[in-house]
């Protein structure tokens, strides 16, 4: 192989006679024997196949080549007679890479491949055993990408004349046979290759916006397809629709109504799933589709989603309806939904996939049934983590921080009075802090905070003096939220009335109707001015009410005449007399402004003054929330403040809240078959780096928030590596050209991260097959290899473990474009990722691994009080861990003993729950 001893160098191939040169002329005569040697022919054209449809730098001379091809024609078109049949179901067995290897004119043989793989999928039933189902599907498999790519082409007749075949028919021809595969193909394997083929076809027409009129058939396999009883074809169904997913905007400009039909097609083979309890499998078929209907959700908008049918019911609505059913197991409570498309296509013509791998096709969850309880808990936590999700997140991602994080890193020893930066058992002692479980799953961590430098855009006209925070931790993931008392609007400000009154005057404050309002000096016929208060009320009450006056169009403050009887005498002892009177009233106010036995008191507005009591806010902020009140008393209760709660919360916020993967992604270049030479590439070709950007995006290592995959911020790894997520998923890639490789330390770095990881994406520009051990590893249980074609499409290699399942929508042989590279390349790199993880015999899926840590920190933390102490904890957290908790633990003890003597009869049970309450929480 003209690769060193030690793996460490590659050398040029020298002159080699190779054997095939020797055995080529007998293969071409022991194919002209009589028809009684009919297993020799047999074996000649196997020896001929591999000879010649092989990836290697030995090129066969053209003469060879006119031979092989010349039997290779001859034999896919002899299809009539029952004689040939062997012989061309042996062709197609060895003939898969015919399309992927650049052999010159190989496109010619496209309609005689397309006629023999159709005549070797209709033999009868008796044939299934021998007959190649497999490598024929794949072989035309290799050819959706044909038609989009090439357009026309020139292909072989009957007559071995050259003759021209459209891409519409080209495309049609090999879509006829892979619907009907995906329909009624009886080989389990042959069936999923089948359609991963027509999960590539759509991506290819979606990305060439083409509207090809089997589009919607394509689809609608797919959709019929998830409801298989068998878990294989279900889970490659499945994922078709996931990659699907990631296509709203295009399905929508194809239909409008496509993506909603979608969704509720898979919402009713959800249904269909969960009512067939008898069977095992589709308790893991189920935890799929909850997923890919997760997908679907976050992609569509909200208007979609809430948009109401004919019969008045949301998408949405459907969608939790559907997983609330999965998370009780109440599936009787609702109606067998109608899926949008149709399901006339043989679902039972199964024969068993067992047959059609040599991967043990158990449980890909558990292995035996003594998990059969931890199954059901892995499906209900998955039904509960999608809910929460779509709730959370649903039209809330990406955050307008970035998308590499969906939830808060804020803590509890953040912005709390105390001098700890990381989680400690000092924030416990704080009189600010308080702990709560709701509902048995959902932990809550409610906190005052003094006035710091907080922005508040709206509320009121001054700052809050504390603000409550209150820290969510559930299966999704944690949350923050502050808030704070606001009694006014900010803007309009609050509305004051200004009154003074003085006591110098009574006489001329008495009726100023500045202050009372009662006399209004605008008339509309004035009188002379006149500074008796009198006068201006008599001149008020003739304006304002006619019908007073004395005479018609006389004013009443007219002063009277005097009569004969009154003398200037009379008068000036009048006005002597009331001057007196005022003078004396003068004088008696004045008293009465310094006797406080004669004065009352002024009525004023309380004033605002900051509260020193701690946790006001937060009590307040609880009771009206509903969480003090006697009815959800048994729905929340108080968490042990201890060091096992420390240790449990540090470990669950250690847990990831998306379903993260690393891959490496290694790059090699022409001539390239050690170890060290590969490791040693700094930089790839252009078609390479381009490959590689359509992976992920770009993210500085220094500062990146989400997941790392192991890779170090301080640049050790390198400065910046691919990255891609989604609202559930995490990719992080270990591309080798990113890190460095000057050293042979930097070489053993990038070695450790490669070979430790399980999934291995190789860009190959070699002229040799990619070998396993070419970079050794214990790992790498699947290895997609890429080969660059000379006509720009690549064909993929698959070599996994044979422990490891079929998986998709990428298969061994698969021809692809290179708009839709990438995105295939990621999501088959994923799902093998999946896939080999639940065949380990103790995995569990992130959402699991959560609800197990919050399950754990529920039944040891959670305190058992009475509704007193209860309060009494909310009223004073930091007392309530002191004082209250042994009176809390006795009165506990004391109500376990009652009731205990209470069990005795279920009469007296039911008397001691009626007269003690706190029983029933």
């Amino acid at each position: 192989m003209n690769v060193s001893a030690d793996n460490t160098s590659s050398q040029e191939p020298g002159e080699i006679t190779s054997p095939i040169f020797y055995f080529f002329p007998i293969c071409i005569k022991c194919l002209s024997l009589d028809e009684e040697y009919q297993a020799s022919k047999i074996i000649a054209l196997q020896m001929l196949a591999k000879m010649c449809l092989r990836f290697d730098y030995l090129k066969l001379p053209p003469t060879h080549l006119t031979h092989f091809y010349n039997i290779l024609h001859k034999t896919l078109t002899s299809t009539e007679t029952e004689y040939n049949k062997p012989l061309v179901a042996t062709l197609v067995r060895h003939s898969t890479l015919l399309f992927g290897l650049d052999l010159p004119g190989s496109t010619l043989f496209i309609m005689d491949a397309i006629n023999a793989v159709t005549a070797v999928l209709n033999l009868k039933s008796n044939h299934v055993v021998t007959v190649p189902r497999v490598e024929a599907t794949t072989l035309l498999a290799s050819l959706v990408s044909f038609p989009n790519h090439f357009g026309a082409i020139e292909v072989l007749s009957q007559s071995s004349s050259n003759s021209t075949i459209k891409a519409d028919h080209f495309k049609d021809l090999v879509l006829a046979v892979l619907l009907d595969g995906g329909r009624k193909e009886p080989a389990g394997i042959a069936r999923c290759v089948a359609l991963s083929s027509l999960g590539i076809f759509l991506v290819e027409e979606m990305l060439s916006k083409n509207k090809h009129p089997k589009f919607r058939d394509t689809v609608n396999v797919l959709l019929v397809s998830l409801r298989f009883n068998t878990e294989l074809v279900a889970r490659v169904a499945c994922d078709m629709l996931l990659l699907l997913s990631y296509f709203v905007p295009e399905l929508t400009e194809y239909e409008p109504t496509f993506p909603a039909k979608i969704v509720s097609t898979i919402v009713a083979s959800l249904h269909n799933h969960i009512s067939q309890t008898s069977k095992e499998d589709n308790l893991h078929v189920v935890e799929s589709i909850m997923f890919c209907l997760l997908q679907w959700c976050m992609n569509l908008s909200l208007d979609d989603l809430v948009k109401k049918d004919a019969q008045g019911a949301s998408l949405i609505g459907k969608v939790f309806k559907i997983l609330q059913v999965v998370s009780t197991g109440e599936v009787k409570k609702i109606q067998k939904a109608n899926p949008e498309f149709s399901q006339e296509y043989d679902l039972e013509s199964m024969m068993s996939v067992a047959a059609c791998t040599n991967s043990p096709m158990k449980s890909l969850y558990h292995s035996s049934e003594e998990d059969e309880e931890a199954e059901e808990s892995s499906v209900t936590a998955a039904a509960k983590f999608v809910m929460r999700h779509l709730v959370n997140l649903i039209s809330n991602f990406p955050s307008d921080v970035n998308s590499s994080r969906t939830f808060t890193s804020l803590q509890e020893c953040h912005d709390l009075d105390i001098s700890a930066t990381e989680m400690c058992k000092d924030i416990f002692d704080s009189p600010n802090l308080q702990m709560f479980v709701f509902n048995k799953s959902t932990l809550l961590t409610v906190m005052e905070m003094q006035k710091r430098d907080i922005s508040w855009p709206i509320g009121s006209s001054t700052i809050p003096s504390s603000t409550a925070r209150i820290l969510v931790r559930d299966l999704t993931g944690r949350y923050s939220a502050n808030a704070t008392m606001i009694y006014e609007n900010r803007q309009a400000g609050p509305t004051t009335i200004k009154r003074s009154f003085s006591h110098t005057n009574i006489s001329e404050n008495l009726f100023d109707s500045s202050e009372c309002g009662v006399i209004n000096n605008t008339i509309n016929n004035p009188l002379p001015s006149s500074n008796d208060q009198l006068d201006k009320m008599l001149r008020h009450i003739a304006e304002s009410s006619p019908e007073c006056q004395l005479q018609p169009g006389e004013p009443l403050d007219v002063p009277v005449e005097m009569t004969d009887d009154v003398t200037s005498y009379l008068e000036e002892q009048v006005k002597t007399t009331a001057a007196q009177h005022e003078q004396v009233e003068i004088n008696l106010s004045s008293e009465q402004k310094t006797d406080f036995r004669l004065t009352v008191g002024r009525e004023r507005a309380p004033q605002y003054s900051p509260t020193t009591l701690p946790y006001t806010l937060c009590r307040q902020l609880l009771n009206q929330m509903g969480y003090l009140s006697w009815e959800t008393r048994h729905r929340i209760h108080l968490l042990k403040k201890t060091e096992k709660l420390l240790r449990e919360l540090k470990h669950l916020d250690m847990q990831s809240c998306r379903e993260t993967h690393k891959f490496a992604v290694i790059y090699v270049a022409n001539g390239q078959e050690d170890k060290h030479s590969i490791l040693s590439n700094s930089t790839g070709s252009s078609s390479f780096e381009e490959f590689v950007c359509g992976l992920g995006w770009e993210v500085d290592l220094t500062t990146h928030e989400g997941f790392m995959g192991g890779l170090q911020k301080n640049k050790s790894n390198g400065a910046t590596a691919p990255y891609y997520c989604t609202s559930t998923l995490e990719v992080m890639y270990h591309v080798s050209t990113r890190m460095p490789s000057e050293t042979e330390e930097d070489r053993h770095k990038k070695l450790r991260h490669i070979g430790n990881d399980e999934i291995h994406v190789v860009w190959s520009e070699h002229y040799r097959t990619y070998r396993r051990g070419i970079i050794p590893t214990d790992f790498a249980n699947v290895i997609i290899i890429i080969y660059p074609l000379e006509c720009g499409l690549y064909r993929i290699q698959i070599d996994k473990k044979p422990e490891v399942p079929f998986f998709g929508p990428l298969f061994d042989g698969a021809i692809v474009s290179k708009k839709s590279l990438p995105v295939l390349i990621r999501c088959t790199a994923v799902n093998a990722s999946r896939i080999h993880r639940l065949t380990l015999p103790h995995f569990k899926p992130f959402f699991q691994v959560r609800m197990v840590c919050l399950d754990r920190i529920v039944k040891v933390c959670r305190m058992d009080t009475t509704f007193e102490t209860f309060t009494a904890g909310v009223y004073a957290p930091s007392l309530a861990d002191q004082d209250y908790l042994p009176l809390a633990a006795a009165s506990l003890e004391t109500e376990q003993a009652v009731e205990a003597d209470i069990n005795d009869s279920s009469k007296s049970r039911d008397v001691a729950k009626k007269s003690w309450p706190f029983l029933r929480s």
